[in-house]
């Protein structure tokens, strides 16, 4: 017998912080984990 798991990614496209996450960099990332065997991706935004 084997277990399933879910599989997935959160995170938040910007940062107001400084440096902070700016919207290239997660966009970017969505690329790269586009071709990957996720069952979820949660993209959030704090407005």
């Amino acid at each position: 017998m084997f277990k399933i798991f879910i599989v997935g990614y959160r995170f938040s496209l910007e940062e107001y912080e400084e440096p902070g996450i700016k919207m290239s960099d997660p966009l970017y990332l969505v690329d790269k984990l586009a071709n990957k065997k996720l069952d979820y991706l949660h993209i959030s935004l704090g407005d």
